[in-house]
């Protein structure tokens, strides 16, 4: 089990964490409640984060050569689109004739 990180809240806006595949990502702090506040990691209307995270994942999902990708429709679709767009663009320059879709799941 991962070991709980907590860093004590003194009313900063922003954290700041590594990410192994990604460097330095800096989130939002936010309110849930009244004792609890939280690093928020929100992709929706991040696309420098979705982008680096595309080409992340992109590069790991190419060795399977998938034709479709399944998401949820949560969260999850500027996502999914984006690495759609990496492996098309990559399968483009292999000439594999691949064509990469997604679907969406509700």
């Amino acid at each position: 089990m991962a070991e709980q990180f907590v860093i004590p809240y003194a009313g900063q806006k922003w954290h700041t964490v590594e990410i192994k595949s990604l460097g330095k990502v800096t989130l939002p702090v936010v309110n849930v409640n009244s004792r609890l506040h939280i690093a928020s990691f929100v992709i929706i209307d991040n696309y420098e984060l979705v982008r680096r995270l595309a080409s992340a994942l992109g590069k790991e999902i190419s060795k399977y050569n998938p034709r479709y990708l399944v998401c949820i429709e949560a969260k999850s679709l500027p996502l999914t689109y984006a690495i759609c767009d990496y492996l098309n663009v990559l399968y483009r320059k292999r000439k594999t004739g691949i064509t990469v879709r997604y679907v969406v799941v509700r």
